[in-house]
């Protein structure tokens, strides 16, 4: 199965990157609710211009990347189910009439209809998002622990990673 993820490198690829930059915008939220808390909490009014323009930024880029993931993801998995699609209809023509006629047709057809479906959503795109939340996990663990050590190596033993 794994031949049918690596098909089409740059569509994985690409549906890779943009999962990634999508995952991250809870760390740009973060920003942001950071910026408007410190000008409304702390009297900082001369930030309030930096707020705005990051606020919009994050709007824009949540919407850029949410679109763009979206439509990756779409046409990767069309690829991957097209792909497994023609495989399958090679073998079926390939295979003998007497073995051909050994299976009711409506196996065959549920093979195309049915099976190609349940590969897609319980294997392909488990898979994808799979890699996606351990990278993104990664980054947002760093970045907690730019922040502050303390807080990540807290974050850790609750998560039951320290022992």
């Amino acid at each position: 199965m794994c031949r049918y993820i690596l098909r089409n490198k740059k569509y994985f690829i690409g549906t890779l990157c943009t999962s990634l930059f999508a995952g991250v915008v809870p760390l740009f939220l973060a920003y942001v609710i950071q910026l408007i808390s410190d000008v409304a909490f702390n009297n900082h009014f001369e930030k309030a211009g930096t707020c705005l323009f990051a606020s919009v930024l994050f709007l824009i880029y949540t919407l850029m990347m949410t679109s763009i993931n979206s439509i990756m993801k779409s046409t990767y998995r069309k690829k991957l189910k097209t792909d497994l699609g023609e495989d399958l209809y090679s073998s079926l023509m390939n295979q003998s009439y007497s073995t051909f006629k050994k299976e009711k047709i409506g196996n065959q057809l549920s093979l195309f209809t049915n099976d190609i479906k349940m590969v897609d959503e319980y294997y392909f795109y488990p898979i994808l998002s799979m890699i996606v939340d351990i990278i993104v996990s990664v980054i947002i663990l760093i970045y907690i622990l730019r922040i502050h050590v303390f807080v990540g190596l807290v974050l850790r033993q609750e998560k039951g990673l320290i022992k």
